[in-house]
């Protein structure tokens, strides 16, 4: 790396606080008294069907028209003929 780049880089503030290193006591208690999810997840495998590109195309228009992915749109149709599929699968998981 360069001087004029470590010159500026030891300037920078950092983003986050540095709450592992004792600088903000008062974040650690914070962030240690909130109980953290455990949510424990069944194993993912991946899933292919050779479609025709119109249905792709369809697939791929109405979620996003819908502001989903196509992972969810496919579940939600693999729910809606019977298939078992959690609620918690249905979420969205890019928010």
């Amino acid at each position: 790396m360069s001087k004029q780049l470590d010159s500026i880089l030891g300037r920078a503030t950092n983003a986050t606080p540095d709450v592992d290193k004792g600088k903000m006591p008062e974040a650690r208690a914070r962030l240690g008294s909130v109980p953290t999810p455990t949510l424990k997840r069944e194993a993912e495998r991946p899933l292919q069907a050779m479609v025709p590109a119109t249905v792709e195309r369809a697939v791929k228009i109405r979620a996003a028209e819908e502001g989903t992915t196509v992972r969810t749109l496919i579940l939600k149709g693999l729910k809606a003929i019977g298939v078992d599929v959690s609620e918690e699968e249905l979420r969205d998981r890019r928010r």
